[in-house]
């Protein structure tokens, strides 16, 4: 009979756990949690977005590329986003740089923070570079990396990168560090539903 309360204990876990496992987070038309029915935006919506200002890619501590165009596009998926275009424009007038997705697409899953923000959690990205003098061409990887939503009220959504990506065929390491402006759909925020 001593074990009576302990298998109580042990089910009550179990259905708390199982409770807080079927609640979802989705991308909302409003800054309301839970989303409110129909305000969630469906599977299958596109989602665009380009630089904000400078994206910078680092070769360790030192600024390799500035980035004054892309774009990081995809589509709403039950999870989060698949995204399935990733292309940069970086360099001025001695060099220039572009960096194109690859392995696309990029598939992340959605989590909740608080005001409307979360985050996306990626699987794996990949993206090639060519540049047009210094630099040869490489491929280069991350895995399981987040990028943060910012879902602000009265502002566009964006998308925070800062992320190091590995080199496939060495140890060098570039980081992508800046913003993604999210331009469709508006108003964007991440919500439980």
């Amino acid at each position: 009979m001593k074990w009576l309360p302990i298998l109580g204990a042990v089910l009550a876990l179990a259905l708390v756990g199982a409770s807080s496992a079927s609640a979802s987070t989705v991308l909302c038309k409003t800054q309301t949690s839970p989303c409110p029915a129909g305000q969630e935006y469906p599977v299958g919506t596109k989602v665009t977005s380009q630089v904000q200002g400078v994206l910078q890619i680092w070769k360790s501590t030192v600024p390799r590329s500035e980035c004054a165009s892309g774009k990081l596009n995809g589509e709403v998926t039950s999870s989060g986003i698949n995204f399935t275009e990733f292309a940069l424009s970086c360099g001025g007038s001695y060099q220039t740089c572009t960096y194109t997705g690859k392995a696309m697409p990029w598939s992340s899953v959605l989590s909740a923070g608080t005001g409307g923000n979360g985050a996306l959690t990626v699987s794996s990205a990949r993206f090639s570079h060519t540049c047009s003098k210094l630099y040869l061409p490489g491929d280069y990887e991350a895995t399981n990396f987040q990028l943060q939503v910012l879902g602000t009220s009265g502002e566009p959504a964006r998308i925070q990168m800062n992320t190091t990506f590995k080199a496939l065929c060495c140890s060098e390491t570039q980081r992508l560090e800046g913003t993604f402006k999210i331009t469709s759909p508006s108003p964007l925020y991440v919500e439980n539903q």
